[in-house]
C-alpha cells in the first residue's frame, strides 16, 4: 500500500490567484501535478462541462515535464478527453521529441528532444483554426479542426488508455485554460513546492 502511495502522488492545488483573475474557475482546469513510476496507473479527473470542451473553441494547454527515459512509441503525457475519443487532446511524445496528439489521428510533432531528468515546458494552444506547439524552440504549427470532447483530464493515461508507451517521471502544473496564454513562470525547483 505505502508503495503504492509512493509511485502517484497528486496534488490538486486548485486555482492559483497569483495570476491576477487571468485563470477564471468557469473556464479551466488545473493545475495538477504527479509522479509516475513505471509500472504506476495514470491518473483520471472527471470535470465539469466547460466552454473548452466544445468543438473548435479557443484554448490553451501547458505543463512542465521531467521525463525519466524517452518512451518508445508515441506516449500521451496528459490532455482531456478518453484517449481515443474524437475529439480528444493530448500532449505528448513522438520518438522522443515533444508533440500534440488529437484523437482524430491528428499529430504535431515539434524539433525539441526530450531530456531525461530535466524540467522541460511544453505548451499547445488552439485559436479556432490553427494548432500551434512550443517546447523551446519554433513552434510547430498546422491548420485544424476539434470536436467536442468529453469531461475528463488523464495525466500518464494508463495501459488500457494509453497510445503507444507509458509516461514515466514527473508533470508539474498541468493546466488546460481557455483563450490563448503562454506563461512560462520559471521550472519547478527547490524553491517550488509540488508533493
Amino acid at each position: 500500500m505505502l508503495s503504492h502511495i509512493l509511485r502517484v502522488a497528486l496534488l490538486l492545488s486548485g486555482i492559483l490567484g497569483s495570476f491576477a483573475g487571468s485563470l477564471r474557475a468557469d473556464a479551466d482546469v488545473g493545475p495538477y501535478s504527479a509522479t509516475f513510476l513505471a509500472d504506476s496507473p495514470g491518473l483520471k479527473k472527471k470535470i465539469a462541462v466547460l466552454a473548452i470542451s466544445g468543438a473548435n473553441s479557443k484554448w490553451t494547454m501547458q505543463c512542465w515535464v521531467r521525463a525519466s527515459a524517452i518512451p518508445k512509441g508515441l506516449t500521451l503525457i496528459a490532455g482531456m478527453g478518453e484517449p481515443g475519443e474524437k475529439g480528444s487532446r493530448y500532449l505528448a511524445i513522438d520518438q522522443g521529441k515533444f508533440a500534440f496528439r488529437g484523437g482524430s489521428g491528428l499529430l504535431l510533432s515539434s524539433q525539441t528532444a526530450i531530456k531525461p531528468g530535466t524540467w522541460q515546458f511544453v505548451i499547445a494552444d488552439f485559436d479556432g483554426t490553427v494548432l500551434r506547439l512550443f517546447s523551446g524552440e519554433a513552434p510547430a504549427e498546422m491548420a485544424a479542426a476539434f470536436d467536442g470532447v468529453g469531461p475528463v483530464v488523464y495525466l500518464a493515461p494508463d495501459a488500457a488508455q494509453r497510445a503507444g508507451g507509458h509516461f514515466t517521471g514527473e508533470i508539474a502544473e498541468f493546466m488546460i485554460r481557455s483563450g490563448i496564454f503562454r506563461l512560462n513562470a520559471g521550472a519547478p525547483g527547490a524553491d517550488r513546492k509540488f508533493f
